[in-house]
């Protein structure tokens, strides 16, 4: 056997990407499950509407 250390697969830089674009999805997800309702869009009624035609 001998004492040479393992190698290293993957680096800092890769596990910080890797922890971003799960923070992405999840974030994403978030929005299209609760965007609705955290940021409901105005709405207006008939009666407030200018005439199209």
């Amino acid at each position: 056997m001998s004492d040479a250390p393992r190698p290293r697969l993957f680096g800092l830089a890769y596990w910080a990407a890797i922890a971003f674009a799960v923070a992405c999805l999840a974030g994403g997800v978030l929005i299209a499950r609760y965007g609705p309702v955290w940021f409901a869009a105005p709405t207006e009624s008939l009666g407030d509407r200018p005439k199209s035609r």
